[in-house]
């Protein structure tokens, strides 16, 4: 009788399912203000994980703080209390999907379902509206997401700077003044010989010589006074006072 040898069936090995592991995503906020130069604006940040550099940051103008490493999923971003003075004025994120809105007052902000949350009011239009500061990012895979807060505040004043003036300086000038010699007066001293005449030349001319006074040749009122000039070119001049008489004799040049 013939033996039936038992067939090996093959096992069949499971093939193990391939895990697809999620491209990590990154988030942006950037800070702009209006004028430049606005400092101490704070954010809250929900739903990112621990060590994240989203969850609770101040920026200033120009600033920016990024989360990389984010699984996809919904994040929000919230500017808090604004400084004095300013106002949130535009959210800009881009073609991302992204609802701008604002949180609700008094409410917990609570996943209800997906991509609807309490305590968070999207607004009716999908874009910034007045009075709106909060972000609702639904990440995907791989995708980074910018959003630019702007906030306007109050216009610095103007320093006025003063025009300068153009100050003349007038000089005035001194004037020089030439001093005037007075004419020499004559001085009769009654009773005797008369005090002569003092001449002070002024501007002597070349040759000439300083005048002098000689003494009187007589007496009384009708002394005479004799002043004797020696001038080149002439020869001896004779003034008499008190007689009006005049000579004037020419000097012969010797050869």
């Amino acid at each position: 009788t013939p033996t039936n040898t038992p067939t090996n069936t093959p096992t069949n090995t499971p093939t193990p399912t391939p895990t697809n592991t999620p491209v990590p995503g990154s988030i942006t906020i950037v800070k702009e203000t209006n004028p430049d130069g606005g400092q101490g604006f704070d954010f809250l940040g929900e739903g990112f994980p621990d060590g994240c550099g989203l969850d609770d940051f101040t920026l200033g103008d120009d600033g920016s703080e990024s989360c990389d490493d984010l699984e996809p999923g919904q994040y929000f971003v919230t500017e808090t209390d604004l400084p004095a003075g300013w106002e949130l004025t535009n959210i800009d994120c881009g073609d991302s999907d992204v609802q701008i809105g604002r949180l609700v007052d008094d409410e917990v902000l609570t996943f209800v379902a997906d991509g609807e949350f309490q305590g968070f009011d999207a607004g009716e239009s999908d874009g910034f509206e007045k009075g709106e500061d909060t972000v609702l990012i639904d990440l995907g895979e791989g995708e980074g997401v910018t959003c630019t807060f702007t906030n306007t505040g109050p216009t610095p004043t103007p320093t006025n700077t003063a025009t300068p003036t153009n100050t003349v300086q007038v000089r005035t000038a001194t004037p020089t003044s030439t001093p005037v010699t007075p004419s020499p007066t004559p001085t009769n001293t009654p009773g005797g010989a008369p005090g002569g005449v003092v001449v002070t030349p002024t501007n002597t001319p070349t040759g000439a010589v300083q005048p002098r006074v000689l003494p009187s040749t007589g007496g009384g009122d009708g002394a005479r006074a004799a002043l004797w000039m020696a001038v080149a070119g002439f020869g001896l001049v004779a003034i008499l006072t008190g007689a009006a008489t005049l000579e004037l004799r020419q000097r012969g040049r010797r050869s």
